[in-house]
């Protein structure tokens, strides 16, 4: 859903400006014809036997008729250098990149971590940013550390999730809360979770609420799932036993408190004005997210624990923090489209 949902944003506000050549391949129909639903975007393949992934980006070098004004990298994190075939990805992107400047086009990533975790992580980064026109970061944390090592063409950008502003559907009866976490693969980690979820689910159903825990990342059932047991006898709580797909993003929609340790999970209820809670510990899968909260104002609703105390309070100021969430989400999408706009313009 994540993956699907920032292409999908970012594909919809480019083709505002011009037709999008989408690189198709090895991408699922399911998601294809998702992408595809602008009027401007067509597919990469109809005016070109070359794509981008696997040996196909070797053959760009030779297509010399095969020119672009811009080319957008798919967003989302950046993994860095961990192994050889990293190391030939980047090399291959460099290559795109380069012969596209060449060729007089501007390459940029977009919505992206561009984190270094070692040596050569920053060579490459600063190769790669010699060929970029712009890179364009989701946390102004991130943005700092580039700058402070020298690379100049990287700006903050907000998460693409909030191109998505006009799509979504909100309820006056908000009644349900929402639980949805990803298997931190530590046990001590884990059991603060289910500890939060346990004060969640007993703050919520006693008060008359339904608690549902659901998962939008199929990897993530087992361990929801787990989580809800823990609670499958309250008759206030409940399970979406299939993972939520794009067709159901209305489900966020009468939600009035999320709590989670996904980016794509508390951004899109944050989208549909319920209030975003993060559980997040000191862990490489959560640490962008504590940035991205930071740089948009709401670093108050990411916790390493959760206590009733602060649910109680959430509650008693709930009508002021969904006006300042509502702000925020404004004040991002403008900034996201506006940033799109001078690029293209």
């Amino acid at each position: 859903m994540g993956d699907l949902l920032i292409n999908k944003c970012l594909i919809d506000e480019v083709a505002k400006y011009g037709t999008v050549y989408l690189d198709t391949k090895n991408v699922p129909s399911h998601f294809k014809d998702v992408l595809l639903e602008h009027s401007n975007t067509r597919e990469l393949s109809e005016i070109s036997n070359t794509s981008f992934k696997g040996q196909g980006a070797l053959l760009f070098p030779l297509k010399r008729n095969l020119k672009f004004d811009h080319i957008f990298k798919s967003p989302g994190p950046s993994n860095g250098v961990r192994s050889l075939t990293g190391l030939l990805t980047s090399m291959v992107f460099y290559s795109i990149f380069s012969i596209n400047k060449l060729r007089n086009g501007k390459s940029y990533l977009v919505g992206v971590d561009f984190q270094a975790k070692n040596r050569l992580d920053k060579i490459v980064q600063a190769m790669l940013s010699s060929a970029l026109e712009k890179i364009m970061v989701r946390s102004k944390r991130n943005e700092q550390s580039l700058l402070s090592r020298g690379i100049s063409n990287v700006r903050y950008y907000p998460d693409l999730c909030f191109l998505m502003k006009q799509r979504v559907s909100i309820s006056i009866n908000k009644r349900k809360i929402g639980v949805s976490f990803r298997d931190l693969t530590d046990p001590a980690l884990n059991l603060d979770i289910a500890d939060a979820a346990r004060v969640l689910v007993n703050f919520y159903s006693s008060r008359g609420f339904e608690v549902h825990f659901f998962y939008q990342v199929d990897r993530d059932y087992a361990f929801t799932k787990s989580l809800f047991e823990m609670h499958d006898k309250n008759p206030s709580v409940f399970f979406k036993e299939n993972v939520l797909k794009w067709e159901e993003l209305d489900y966020y929609s009468d939600m009035r408190i999320v709590l989670s340790n996904r980016l794509h999970v508390l951004l899109l209820a944050q989208m549909h004005e319920c209030i975003p809670i993060g559980l997040l510990k000191k862990n490489m899968k959560t640490d962008k997210i504590q940035n991205i909260y930071e740089s948009i104002g709401l670093s108050h609703l990411m916790l390493t624990s959760l206590q009733s105390d602060f649910l109680l309070q959430q509650e008693e100021n709930y009508d002021s923090e969904v006006t300042r969430i509502r702000s925020v989400n404004e004040e991002q999408n403008l900034l996201g489209q506006s940033v799109i706009k001078e690029l293209l313009r």
